[in-house]
């Protein structure tokens, strides 16, 4: 916890992306709390509306409030993220220490397999924003 305290002295981005981390993760706890609506309801009278004092950010073409549905969708994204994290460290940090301590042909394979892993991950992205430009990020979400 010093040496924390003492980095943190000394590096400002670290204190901001701390307030800034800690700040969403308020926000996605206390998300059924804080949004102003329910993000289900739906509100055919009020459908894409720009934003304005009663919306902030606006109603979709279903009339549900996109800044309740965003503060609700803050939950998933952090949840899904912790895990992908927490898998990822329970995957890479044993085949590191494997890769370092034995070498040779064990570490040029373990690094083999991660470039080919990096690469198909790319190609993926690369196709579904060719995807998202060809027939728009509404389709493929299914907003429209």
């Amino acid at each position: 916890m010093k040496l924390l305290r003492k980095f943190s002295r000394q590096n400002r981005e670290l204190k901001t992306g701390l307030i800034l981390l800690s700040i969403i993760f308020i926000i996605a706890i206390f998300a059924p709390v804080i949004s102003p609506y329910d993000p289900l309801e739906m509100d055919i009278e009020h459908k894409l509306n720009p934003p304005s004092m009663q919306h902030i950010v606006g109603t979709d073409n279903r009339g549900r409030d996109i800044f309740s549905r965003l503060l609700i969708g803050s939950r998933t994204t952090l949840i899904s993220s912790l895990i992908v994290v927490s898998i990822n460290v329970l995957i890479s940090i044993p085949l590191g220490i494997l890769a370092g301590y034995l070498g040779g042909i064990i570490d040029a394979s373990i690094r083999r397999l991660i470039e080919i892993i990096m690469a198909a991950l790319s190609c993926l992205a690369v196709v579904w924003g060719k995807l998202a430009l060809e027939i728009g990020f509404g389709s493929i979400l299914h907003l429209e």
